[in-house]
C-alpha cells in the first residue's frame, strides 16, 4: 500500500463507526424510487454540515455535492444510488426497516454511507483536490430510473470521469471486480394478454383455452435464446408472471404473461422482439386466438470505459492485502441505470464483495434476508477518495489553469 492509499485506508478505518450509523439510519428507514425525501434530506443536512457546497436545479430528490479542486478542466463524479426495494425485511436485526414492505436489499445504504465517508475524507484534502468532484446522490434506481433525468438536466455536462461501487455479496469482504468492458445487461420488459374464448372446462372444444395456448407460447419461448441466438451472445428471455382463470371447472377469457430481456447488443435485442411475436401469431393463428404484446424498454446496458475501468485496477493494487480486485471474466445479466452516464461520460461502475459467513452475511441482492459486512464500508470510502485524488492519472489532465 503506497502513503496515499495507505492514509486514506487508515483514517476511513476511523470513520468505520460513523458511516455504520449512517449505513444503519438508512436502513431502519427506507425509500423507494424517485420519492426519497427524508433521505435526500439527511444527506443534504449531511453536507451543510461540513461546508460542501450542494448543486441547485437538481431533478427531484436529487443531491449532488461539490468540492471545489484545484483545476475545473476535468471534473469528475462519484455516484451512490438512494433507493430501497418494495419487498418484506426478515433479517430481524436492530436496525430493520421501521416500514412496512420496504428494504433496503440491495446494499444502497451502504452506498450511500461509503460516498458519505469519501466526502469526509476528501474534504479534509480539498486543498489538493486535483479537480472538481461531484458527490452524486441518486434516487430510483431500481425503478423507474433516476440516472436519466439527471442527464438530462445538464448538471453533469462538464464531467471527464463517473464512478460507482455496488456491494456484492458473491464475493467476501476485501475482494473486488470489475469488468473492462460489457458489465451489465440491458433491462427491457414486456407483457402479453393471449385472448381466447371462454367457458366450462367439461366442454373445451366450445372454447378457446388460452391457458393450453399459454402452455405452448411458454415452452417455445425459451427455444428463442437456446435454438435462436448464437451462443456465444450473452442474452436472458425470462417470464416472471403467469396470471389467469378463476376456478379449476372455467375455461377463462384470457391470460396474461410478463417477462424480461436481457442482452448487450441492440441486433439481438430486436432479433428476440421478433421472435416473440412470430411465436404468438403462430399459435394464436392455429388455435383461432388473439394476442397483444406490449414491449417497455428498460435500461440500456452498462458498459464501461476500458481506460477507466484499468485505472481502477491499478488503483485497488495500491491498497495492498487490504484489497484484492480481478478483472471479471464474464459480465452479469442484471441491470443498472449507470449505463445512462456511461453513454457519454468515460467511467466505470465496479463490485466490492460484502460477503461474511462468519456473520450470516450470505444472501443475495433483493433477498429480503439480505444484510453486508460493514467491514467494507471503510474500503469503499477509500476507493471512492483515491480514485477521485487520483483521477489526473486517467484523465491526462493536470492541476495547471
Amino acid at each position: 500500500m503506497n502513503k496515499r492509499t495507505d492514509a486514506l485506508y487508515k483514517e476511513a478505518l476511523q470513520l468505520k463507526n460513523d458511516m455504520i450509523s449512517w449505513r444503519r439510519h438508512f436502513h431502519s428507514n427506507p425509500e423507494t424510487g424517485l420519492d426519497v425525501p427524508e433521505t435526500a434530506l439527511y444527506i443534504r443536512n449531511f453536507l451543510k454540515a461540513r461546508s460542501i457546497e450542494i448543486l441547485e436545479g437538481t431533478p427531484g430528490h436529487t443531491v449532488i455535492g461539490k468540492l471545489k479542486g484545484l483545476s475545473s478542466r476535468a471534473p469528475m463524479g462519484l455516484r451512490a444510488d438512494m433507493d430501497a426495494l418494495e419487498i418484506p425485511e426478515k433479517t430481524e436485526l436492530s436496525f430493520a426497516s421501521r416500514k412496512e414492505n420496504r428494504m433496503h436489499a440491495c446494499g444502497h445504504d451502504g452506498h450511500m454511507a461509503m460516498l458519505m465517508g469519501a466526502a469526509e475524507l476528501l474534504k479534509k484534502r480539498e486543498e489538493t483536490l486535483p479537480q472538481d468532484t461531484y458527490l452524486i446522490f441518486q434516487p430510483g434506481e431500481e425503478d423507474p430510473g433516476g440516472a436519466e433525468p439527471i442527464m438530462e438536466s445538464g448538471v453533469l455536462d462538464s464531467l471527464k470521469g463517473i464512478f460507482a461501487i455496488h456491494l456484492d455479496p458473491q464475493q467476501p469482504c476485501g475482494q473486488a471486480g470489475i469488468n473492462p468492458d460489457r458489465a451489465m445487461a440491458s433491462t427491457d420488459s414486456f407483457h402479453i394478454v393471449l385472448t381466447g374464448k371462454g367457458g366450462h372446462a367439461a366442454l373445451p372444444h366450445q372454447s378457446v383455452d388460452p391457458i393450453a395456448i399459454a402452455a405452448q407460447v411458454v415452452n417455445s419461448l425459451q427455444f428463442i435464446v437456446s435454438r435462436l441466438i448464437d451462443p456465444v451472445q450473452p442474452a436472458v428471455l425470462t417470464l416472471g408472471s403467469i396470471q389467469g382463470g378463476y376456478r379449476p371447472n372455467v375455461i377463462p377469457d384470457s391470460v396474461s404473461l410478463s417477462g424480461t430481456i436481457r442482452t448487450f447488443s441492440e441486433e439481438i435485442r430486436l432479433q428476440i422482439q421478433r421472435e416473440i411475436e412470430k411465436t404468438l401469431s403462430m399459435y394464436c393463428s392455429r388455435y383461432n386466438a388473439s394476442y397483444s404484446f406490449d414491449l417497455v424498454p428498460g435500461y440500456p446496458p452498462v458498459i464501461n470505459d476500458k481506460r477507466m475501468s484499468h485505472f481502477i485496477l491499478d488503483l485497488a493494487g495500491l491498497f495492498g492485502d487490504a484489497l484484492t480486485m480481478e478483472q471479471m471474466p464474464q459480465p452479469r445479466m442484471a441491470g443498472e441505470d449507470f449505463s445512462y452516464y456511461l453513454e457519454t461520460i468515460p467511467g466505470a461502475f465496479y463490485w466490492l464483495g460484502c460477503r461474511n459467513e462468519e456473520k450470516n452475511c450470505v444472501y443475495p441482492l433483493h433477498h429480503s434476508c439480505f444484510n453486508m459486512d460493514e467491514d467494507a464500508l471503510p474500503l469503499g470510502a477509500a476507493l471512492h477518495a483515491a480514485s477521485a485524488l487520483e483521477f489526473s492519472c486517467a484523465s491526462g489532465s493536470d492541476v495547471k489553469e
